[in-house]
């Protein structure tokens, strides 16, 4: 007897995100944060630099503008790392170890991905200031790593096409994006915390005077909160990938009957065992 068929739901998602996360840790995570953080950090000093120039920023066009460029060529292999990240998540709900083959991210979707997210950060930038657009783009950008594998051939409509597809479950993307932004919330509470709680622990230290860390980490400074920022984010990248990757998979899965074939395959590994 197949199993029913029915419409997955959040929590499912959910479960299996973390689920996935877990067994891809070692080493994608590494290689994903490795990638990541040259990028977020040249993010935080653009943004940085443009709160302290503030009306000033038109006479600094140059400077700004060199900043950006080193943005793009960090994209590179940000994307890169996401990639091989969703490639990884993939090969683990199928029930594969991922290994070398999670690095053999071909070369149509791979360009077709960085295409799309390059318009995508594109937006990012451009609408920044308005604050609502950008959980959006966040969503967007983590459907464009999660469908990029189904770039089957260069064009400049297919990574759009890949993303719009799958973004159909509009009322679970939602939950999605709502449980993550709790999340990094937390996750931001939670390093604040734990930087305050380094700085107490260095005034134990005989000679060591705490008061200068005490006042640069403190929300009142812009570039501390762009760090918080960006830690949170690092800390939860895995975990937005990993689900927006099993939402797609799901989506798929039910489309092409593959998880009938799934279903039946862990049945005979279960009996088997």
């Amino acid at each position: 007897m197949s199993p029913r068929r029915r419409s997955f739901t959040l929590p499912e998602v959910l479960d299996e995100a973390v689920e996935v996360v877990a067994a891809v840790a070692a080493p994608f995570i590494g290689v994903l944060w490795l990638t990541s953080l040259p990028l977020r950090l040249a993010q935080c000093h653009f943004a940085a630099r443009l709160l302290e120039l503030g009306g000033e920023a038109s006479r600094h066009g140059a400077y700004l503008t060199e900043l950006a460029l080193l943005q793009t060529v960090l994209l590179v292999p940000w994307a890169w790392g996401r990639a091989v990240f969703v490639r990884a998540c993939r090969l683990g709900l199928r029930g594969l170890r991922p290994g070398r083959a999670a690095l053999r991210v071909g070369a149509a979707p791979f360009f077709g991905y960085l295409y799309a997210t390059a318009l995508i950060q594109t937006l990012f930038w451009a609408t920044a200031w308005m604050f609502v657009t950008l959980p959006a783009l966040v969503l967007l950008a983590a459907l464009a790593a999660a469908t990029h594998p189904m770039i089957e051939r260069a064009g400049l409509l297919e990574p759009l096409r890949q993303i719009f597809r799958h973004g159909t479950h509009a009322v679970l993307l939602t939950g999605l994006l709502g449980v993550m932004g709790w999340a990094f919330l937390v996750a931001a509470v939670n390093l604040h915390v734990l930087f305050q709680a380094g700085v107490w622990l260095l005034g134990a230290f005989p000679g060591v005077d705490p008061g200068r860390w005490s006042a640069l980490l403190q929300p009142r400074n812009a570039r501390y909160v762009l760090a918080l920022v960006a830690g949170a984010v690092l800390v939860l990248e895995p975990f937005l990938l990993a689900a927006v990757t099993v939402y797609v998979h799901k989506v798929r899965s039910r489309s092409s009957g593959e998880d009938l074939r799934l279903w039946f395959e862990r049945l005979r590994r279960a009996v088997a065992a």
